[in-house]
């Protein structure tokens, strides 16, 4: 499951590059062209996409929360107490393990 989750974030994250990315071109045809109306369709398209793009962003974040409160990271077990306390007073970072005596506690 944990495989499964991680591609899933990891193709949901790169569908939203791509999508940032095409909007990125439209804006730019869309400065260059002389037509008026081509340029005002092509902004509105991408004005629907950036919408999108917030979307896929709202659900990135929901299941990369989910899968953090369900499956911790390796080693990090117990760390996630800690983490816990992080997020509820707004500092979400994960702390870095630290070394003790050449190993990780």
């Amino acid at each position: 499951m944990r495989l499964e989750m991680l591609e899933l974030l990891n193709t949901l994250h790169k569908d939203i590059v791509a999508l940032e990315m095409r909007v990125a071109e439209l804006v730019q045809a869309a400065e260059a062209t002389p037509d008026e109306v081509a340029a005002d369709i092509m902004l509105t398209v991408a004005r629907g996409d950036r919408v999108k793009i917030l979307e896929m962003q709202g659900r990135l974040a929901a299941l990369k929360k989910g899968y953090f409160e369900r499956l911790p990271p390796r080693g990090m077990t117990r760390l996630a107490p800690r983490f816990e306390r992080a997020r509820q007073c707004g500092r979400a970072k994960l702390p870095l393990p630290r070394r003790r005596a050449g190993r990780l506690w």
